[in-house]
């Protein structure tokens, strides 16, 4: 059964949101997103900052999104991701981050072949973060190779806060530093 380009993307999501929020009748939210919700949370905050009154955007959040328009495909690339997720045989694969996620992937029960059809359609157009006019936090793991200069992106959003901790794109998580941070934003 093949995939339907049109139903992945960061962009398909956030207009996802959108859909939900409406059949909800919530006007405004507090929005939070990690990993590939970072990006979809951006593109949502960006394309209608009228329904977000906080976010925060956490782990794998750097210069990528800045520069271009999305997951950092210089670290991971978008097409070596897919293939690692749909390649029959994991042990095969040479890089160690593909394998990391692949595992990740695997570990939390999702749909490997989903997740691939996203990587095919990852978003790599700019987001115009000078929409997103409210108060963010932008938290970013000192080891995540996905959050290359996080400052940038911090800097590209009006009143943007960056928080360092530590950890690594799965492990962001686990900073004490984060959940208190997260929880403070949210509660401002």
């Amino acid at each position: 059964m093949g995939r339907h380009r049109a139903s992945y993307g960061e962009a398909r999501m956030a207009q996802d949101v959108l859909e939900v929020l409406d059949a909800l009748g919530l006007p405004q939210v507090d929005l939070a997103g990690c990993s590939m919700g970072w990006v979809v949370s951006l593109i949502f905050a960006a394309q209608h900052p009228d329904r977000v009154h906080r976010l925060v955007v956490v782990g794998g959040v750097g210069a990528g999104v800045v520069e271009l328009g999305g997951v950092d495909t210089r670290a991971l690339p978008a097409s070596g991701l897919a293939e690692a997720l749909r390649a029959p045989d994991p042990g095969e694969l040479g890089d160690e981050l593909l394998r990391g996620f692949r595992a990740f992937a695997v570990s939390t029960g999702n749909d490997l072949l989903a997740l691939a059809a996203q990587a095919d359609v990852v978003h790599a157009s700019r987001i115009d973060l000078t929409c997103v006019a409210v108060p963010t936090l932008v938290v970013a793991g000192g080891q995540d190779p996905l959050a290359a200069r996080p400052q940038v992106l911090a800097d590209a959003v009006p009143g943007a806060r960056l928080q360092l901790v530590t950890g690594d794109h799965a492990t962001t998580f686990t900073d004490p530093r984060f959940r208190r941070g997260t929880a403070a934003s949210l509660q401002a």
